[in-house]
Formats: structure tokens, C-alpha cells, sequence
């Protein structure tokens, strides 16, 4: 391996480590207080990064707070393209409310800011891929309607402790929404 081969891997690894570093300090203030009463100061501090590593990485807070949200969005969009999931709906409404209960925290941070409309938006690629989204009006008004009910149904749940099974919000998605 090329000495710049090396050093490039080594700069990458040096990031990662770096904005993971940053990213659980941003969570463990925000349990604290709102993100706008934090500042880069005692974010770089709690992170025990220079505030150089801050800026060589991100450009503002706010940024960081994108990255939490986008790459815990990201794992849960993946499972929309899932193979696994095409014959069984009900094991992806399991999974999904699965992985909203063990990313409790992260799923509060995103309702709070607002970035749970990008997950709700990227649910029509999971319609498409279960052949349920067609371009009739009845087809497009009905994909609306069950994603507001969708987006309804997780908020509330989250909202209200989690109390019910994921047994039983899978079931129950699959009764409401794949009725014939």
C-alpha cells in the first residue's frame, strides 16, 4: 500500500472518529438543554476535539444535528428496499417500530427539529417497491392518506411511552392499511 493510501485511510478514520465524537456530545447536551442554548464552545469541549476538528467536519450545530438525523434516517429507509420485506409487510412495521423503541433518543431529537417529514416523504420509494403506488387520483389521495395516518399512528405512539407491542402496532398497521 502507497504511503498516501495510508495516510488518506488514516485521515478518514481520524473524521469518523472525530464526528462520532461530536455527535454523542451534541446528544448527551441536548438531553440537557435546546440546541439553540448550546454552544460550539461546550460542544467541542464535551466532544474533547479542537474546535478546528469541529470546523474541518461540520460548519455549524445545526449540521451535526442534520448527520445524527440523516444517518438514522438512512438505516431506517433502508429497510424500505428490502427484499425481505415484500412478502411480508407485517415484519416491516415490526421492524420499524423495533428500531423507533432502541433509537428512542434519537427519534425525540428528530420529532423535536422536525426532520421525521423526510422519513414520511421517502415512504412513497416503500409503496412503490410493494407495487401499492399507482398514478390513478384514488391511488395518489390514498398514498397521502396513509402516510399522514402512518406518520400519526408512530408520532402518537412514541408520544404516548411506547406502551403498546410491537406485535401489536404491526398488527394493527397491517389491518388499517392493507385491508382489501
Amino acid at each position: 500500500m502507497e504511503k498516501k493510501e495510508i495516510l488518506r485511510k488514516s485521515n478518514e478514520e481520524s473524521n469518523r472518529v472525530t464526528k462520532e465524537a461530536i455527535q454523542t456530545a451534541l446528544l448527551f447536551l441536548m438531553r440537557e438543554k435546546p440546541l439553540e442554548k448550546i454552544t460550539i464552545t461546550e460542544l467541542v469541549k464535551m466532544s474533547g476535539v479542537s474546535r478546528t476538528a469541529f470546523y474541518r467536519n461540520y460548519t455549524s450545530k445545526e449540521d451535526v444535528l442534520d448527520e445524527i438525523g440523516n444517518l438514522f434516517l438512512d438505516k431506517l429507509k433502508e429497510s424500505l428496499f428490502s427484499k425481505k420485506y415484500q412478502s411480508c409487510h407485517q415484519q416491516w412495521y415490526y421492524d420499524f417500530f423495533r428500531d423507533i423503541k432502541e433509537n428512542a433518543e434519537i427519534f425525540q431529537i428528530l420529532l423535536q427539529v422536525h426532520l421525521m417529514r423526510n422519513l414520511v416523504d421517502d415512504i412513497d420509494f416503500l409503496l412503490e417497491k410493494w407495487n401499492l403506488l399507482e398514478h390513478s387520483p384514488e391511488k395518489k389521495y390514498a398514498v397521502l392518506a396513509w402516510k399522514g395516518a402512518f406518520s400519526s399512528i408512530l408520532i402518537r405512539w412514541f408520544q404516548d411511552g411506547m406502551k403498546e407491542s410491537l406485535d401489536f402496532m404491526a398488527d394493527f398497521c397491517i389491518k388499517l392499511f392493507e385491508r382489501e
